[in-house]
């Protein structure tokens, strides 16, 4: 097994993640807020150090703050407008093991980095994962789709 495959998350996909600047996320790295490893000199992360990152409530009313202002962005008309349609959806999904949360979040990563103009922030409290999605109806309805097996 590789180290990319140990440490499956970019910074790149921390930041979609999170919706905070690279600039944040290397000084939460700096500051050991966030902790990884650099595999051909990219910061690379995996699952424990997100579940560690994700744990601290200041970095989660961060994420918080974060999606509502998309969200309320999105409700002004203040958002780039590309392609025909614009979609604003929050998703919450039941989690029921870490393995599950695994899983989710990076099948909606996978789906967003393949997609351009489109938002993405992720945060879990409790035993909830909520996504909350900007973006075209092939972007929405790819996610909603990946996320067909969860649903009870």
């Amino acid at each position: 097994m590789s180290e990319i495959d140990t440490f499956p998350y970019s910074l790149a996909d921390v930041i979609k993640m999170t919706g905070l600047s690279e600039r944040s996320i290397r000084r939460h790295i700096k500051h050991g807020l966030l902790s990884g490893v650099k595999v051909g000199g990219v910061w690379r992360f995996n699952e424990e150090n997100l579940k560690r990152y994700f744990s601290d409530q200041t970095m989660m009313n961060n994420i918080v703050s974060e999606a509502s202002l998309l969200v309320k962005k999105f409700l002004k008309g203040d958002y780039e407008r590309t392609g025909n349609h614009k979609i604003c959806t929050i998703i919450d999904v039941e989690i029921e093991s870490m393995d599950m949360l695994n899983d989710v979040r990076q099948r909606i990563l996978d789906i967003s980095n393949t997609h351009k103009g489109i938002n993405m922030k992720f945060f879990k409290k409790d035993d909830t994962a909520r996504f909350t999605l900007i973006g075209d109806a092939d972007y929405i309805g790819a996610c909603l789709k990946t996320l067909e097996p969860y649903q009870k």
